[in-house]
């Protein structure tokens, strides 16, 4: 991602340019400005799949709301992975007694 940001945020090469801009220019010089449309598309793209498919995992696994909604990666900081919220003793224990594990 932050290659991307940088190369989004480098002037074209034409000019005066500052020393540390310089390699960005040269990769938005080679791929094109296409190139760095069709990233951005793709991680928004790629993004929303994710957020799909944390969402299915978030109904599949019966969540409460607030902590299912801190999951979807869009809330949640956009992780590739659904990260996991740290809970108390008697949460696990309710679980469990909902469960029937006790």
């Amino acid at each position: 991602m932050a290659p991307l940001i940088y190369a989004t945020l480098s002037p074209p090469l034409s000019g005066t340019i500052p020393p540390y801009f310089y390699p960005g220019s040269l990769i938005r010089d080679f791929f094109g400005d296409w190139f760095i449309r069709f990233s951005w598309g793709l991680v928004v793209v790629f993004h929303v799949l994710e957020s799909l498919y944390t969402a299915t995992l978030v109904k599949r696994h019966r969540t409460p709301f607030g902590v299912g909604v801190s999951q979807l990666p869009f809330v949640g900081g956009l992780s590739f992975t659904p990260t996991v919220r740290p809970c108390t003793f008697w949460e696990l224990s309710s679980v469990a007694i909902r469960a029937g594990w006790s």
